[in-house]
């Protein structure tokens, strides 16, 4: 055996040259192969360590870091996603259509760009949920979903099938298309609330997020985020593909923050184009929810099709919002809640308590108001500052 040590320029400490080559067989295993220039038989004694794996780290829901020890980095190779956690990192461009089969996480981390040219399908009993690594849009990393075929959605059904999975976006940069009939995502749930998402659907009328032309609308929430949503031709930027407007079923859109576009597309005004649809005949149809009241936050549509439910007054202009300003589909509006929930503080001034608002009165344009001893520290409800 001979143990002199081979030295990092490749020679042992006797001066022999020696070649050698690392091959990486899984992520702990390694095969060093080590050869004489002039093929002489030559035992040598060697070390092999290999790196220490590295969690993965992602921002879950609450915007806390989280991590997960047993993940499967994506190369261009991996689109038959399983249930389990999945991590894209770098470039990687997937020539076939990813198939999600039960519950996967996808963790997309800072500057990766991962492009699926045929896009994501989940089909029914699956769930996709997908987590970025930071809220600064300029590193966040990238989901890039195109459909190739006329009936699949970005991200969602494929070639028209009935049955689609969940779709949940925490974090990350999506880009999602849908080709003709598709939408760009449709899930039977679709619940978005974070991270930078636009969405395209297809120009035969899929939603942007939703349905694809004449297929059942999605239950679309978002809670959080920014979203684009824009429809093809005669489909609603969330929620109704063209053609399902008054389909035999319908679904909720509920939207309790973030800043939202949701833009339907007209043609000469033959087809309805609302930026909002939850289909369905008639007073059969589902709900439009919209419950918010961060001033930060927004939703600009042109028009809406379904019940609405406006849980908060909300303004657009500075006018009040109503129930046929939000139906009116020939003008686009941009829509923000007329109040505000702060907490207050109590001051005693001449032996009257009165009640401030948080910053205990150091807010320009919010009043004071009056209250009785005792009651300091209550939320309450607060005209926003316009």
């Amino acid at each position: 055996m001979n143990d002199n040590p081979l030295t990092s320029d490749g020679s042992s400490g006797e001066g022999d040259n020696f070649e050698f080559s690392c091959e990486l067989i899984a992520r702990t295993t390694y095969i060093l192969k080590v050869f004489s220039w002039n093929n002489e038989t030559m035992d040598y004694t060697l070390q092999i360590v290999p790196p220490e794996p590295v969690d993965l780290t992602y921002l879950d829901e609450h915007g806390d870091q989280q991590s997960e020890e047993n993940y499967t980095v994506i190369d261009s190779a991996t689109t038959a996603w399983e249930s389990g956690w999945y991590a894209a990192e770098g470039e990687v461009n997937l020539s076939d259509r990813v198939t999600v089969t039960g519950d996967v996480n996808l963790v997309l981390k800072n500057g990766a760009v991962l492009t699926a040219a045929k896009g994501v399908g989940i089909p029914a009993g699956a769930s996709l949920t997908i987590y970025g690594q930071t809220n600064t849009e300029a590193a966040m990393g990238q989901l890039i979903a195109t459909s190739d075929n006329y009936y699949s959605d970005g991200i969602g059904r494929t070639n028209g099938e009935d049955g689609v999975g969940a779709i949940t976006i925490v974090g990350g940069k999506i880009n999602a298309t849908g080709k003709n009939s598709g939408a760009g995502i449709a899930g039977y749930e679709t619940a978005i609330l974070g991270g930078v998402v636009t969405a395209l659907g297809g120009s035969s009328g899929g939603a942007g997020i939703g349905g694809g032309n004449q297929s059942y609308p999605s239950a679309v929430t978002i809670s959080g985020g920014n979203v684009t949503a824009t429809g093809g031709i005669g489909a609603a930027g969330i929620g109704c593909g063209s053609f399902s407007w008054n389909s035999s079923a319908s679904s909720v859109v509920t939207i309790t923050g973030g800043n939202v576009t949701a833009l339907g597309t007209c043609e000469n005004g033959v087809y309805k184009c609302a930026g909002i649809c939850t289909g369905k005949r008639g007073t059969e149809r589902a709900a439009i929810r919209l419950n918010w009241t961060a001033l930060t936050d927004s939703v600009t549509l042109n028009g809406t099709h379904g019940n609405l439910v406006l849980a908060a007054p909300f303004v657009s202009g500075g006018s009040p919002v109503t129930e046929a300003s939000l139906t009116d589909i020939s003008s686009r509006m941009t829509i923000t809640p007329l109040y505000r929930y702060e907490t207050h503080c109590d001051l005693r001034i001449r032996r009257q308590y009165i009640r401030y608002h948080s910053g205990c009165g150091k807010q320009p344009g919010f009043p004071p108001r009056r209250s009785d001893k005792g009651r300091s520290q209550l939320p309450v409800l607060v005209r926003g500052q316009r």
